[in-house]
């Protein structure tokens, strides 16, 4: 459930900045996680709703480079997530399942109208670190959360205040430093 709630306030970002109605995006975020939860390499890696692009056909043909750069710059974020979560965890993960599933995952949030996501690395860390995750139970747990949170609870959900929305992305990026790299060295 923090996971899940953690995504909200980013998922509503990366939507106003792409001109997204941010409830599409909500729904794009849940197939994006649902999906990676069964297709992807990494248990515990938490996908969502992540792209500024928003890829209809007529739009893709003006924009295509500047939405193949995100592409890859988005599994670039992925592949890095799935290697910081491989050295959290000390166990291995298949980056060639990765890509290929977030590839799948976005194809399907396209079908939603939704926006392009990939790995998110600070909800991913608070779901490793902060949850204990370690399986993909908690990540489905967390689309799933989502999707209610979306569908059937959409009217409480609009009445949380942006303050509470931004007190938990702060949470997210405080558990994100290493706090460790910010000791000074002695020499």
């Amino acid at each position: 459930m923090i996971t899940a709630l953690a995504l909200i306030p980013e998922v509503i970002s990366f939507s106003v900045i792409a001109g997204v109605d941010p409830k599409v995006s909500l729904v794009a975020s849940v197939v994006l996680c649902l999906t990676l939860s069964i297709l992807g390499g990494r248990p515990a890696m938490v996908t969502a709703a992540a792209g500024s692009v928003a890829l209809t056909l007529q739009t893709l043909q003006i924009i295509w480079p500047t939405a193949l750069s995100i592409a890859f710059v988005g599994l670039m974020e992925s592949l890095l997530t799935a290697k910081l979560v491989d050295d959290l965890t000390d166990t291995p993960s298949s980056k060639r399942r990765e890509s290929w599933g977030l590839g799948v995952a976005n194809i399907f949030a396209g079908f939603y109208g939704g926006i392009a996501g990939c790995a998110m690395i600070g909800h991913t860390i608070v779901n490793v670190e902060l949850c204990r995750a370690r399986s993909r139970v908690p990540t489905v747990a967390a689309g799933l959360v989502l999707l209610l949170l979306v569908t059937g609870l959409s009217q409480i959900m609009a009445q949380i205040p942006m303050v509470v929305l931004a007190g938990i992305m702060m949470v997210v990026a405080v558990k994100t430093v290493n706090w460790h790299s910010l000791q000074p060295r002695l020499r």
